[in-house]
């Protein structure tokens, strides 16, 4: 339960948008760098062999894969968290609607005994009328 509180509440004090912006422009910014960095060391022209594109593939993929896991990570809590409030507000829709269904199937029931007590002549007809208006 804390725990489910904790993520609502982090998601209540953080606009969500904002967040996803910030990662996404955190992740452009760490590419880049990420670059930059490597070209600055390395400086060369682009490699005939494949050794070199292995090596920088695996820098890059070291560098990149725990960011992107992480903004994965954040994506899957999401949406858990937004299935289980849709599922709440569901159940509290079922809920209201069981309820509206219960009233309405009592007020049937009133109306039918009303009608069977007027056809056989137990209540007045000027009563239903004072009752149904």
């Amino acid at each position: 339960m804390n725990i489910r509180k904790a993520w609502k509440d982090f998601l209540t004090v953080m606009n969500l948008r904002k967040l996803v912006w910030e990662l996404v422009v955190a992740g452009i910014i760490i590419t880049g760098l990420s670059l930059t960095l490597y070209f600055i060391t390395f400086h060369g022209g682009l490699a005939a062999t494949d050794s070199p594109w292995g090596s920088f593939g695996s820098y890059i993929g070291g560098i990149l894969g725990p960011f992107f896991s992480l903004f994965t990570l954040v994506g899957v809590l999401y949406t858990l968290y937004d299935q289980g409030r849709k599922l709440r507000e569901s159940r509290k829709r079922e809920r209201e609607e069981a309820t509206a269904r219960e009233i309405t199937y009592s007020l049937e029931l009133i109306d039918r005994r009303l009608l069977q007590r007027s056809d056989s002549g137990e209540v007045p007809a000027r009563d239903l009328r004072a009752v149904s208006s």
